[in-house]
This record gives structure tokens, C-alpha cells and sequence, in this order.
């Protein structure tokens, strides 16, 4: 599943089901060829379980400006 929320300009993709307190670890990908930020949400055993976009408008365009 694929939510958005233009209000704050992120975007979350659910890979698995994530119950309360499921997503116990959080990877920031840190490259500066991103505009925004990805955040990998992981559970206790490592498995991925969703994709957190934050700046998501600007890693769609590459950093250029986009109207709202």
C-alpha cells in the first residue's frame, strides 16, 4: 500500500503489514544525490517492512522545483 501526505510532502510504501511496534529499526539511506530522505522502516529479525520518502516531491523531480 501507498500512502501520501501532501500536507508534510511524504510518502510511505508498506511492503508488509506493520502491527504496533513492529518497526523496531529505522535506516536513513544517507547519499547526497537524494533531494529528500529515504527512511527503510526494518522489524527485530531485519526484514523490510516499509519505505518512508520525506521531501518525496523534490526525489521525484531530482531536486528541481515543482508547483503544488
Amino acid at each position: 500500500m501507498i500512502q501520501i501526505d501532501d500536507e508534510v510532502d511524504a510518502a510511505y510504501i508498506e511492503l508488509q503489514h506493520i502491527g504496533e511496534g513492529q518497526a523496531s529499526q529505522q535506516i536513513v539511506v544517507d547519499d547526497p544525490r537524494l533531494a529528500g530522505d529515504v527512511v527503510l522502516d526494518l522489524d527485530q529479525n531485519g526484514r523490510l517492512l516499509g519505505i518512508e520518502f520525506i521531501g518525496y516531491r523534490s526525489l521525484l523531480s531530482g531536486g528541481e522545483e515543482t508547483e503544488q
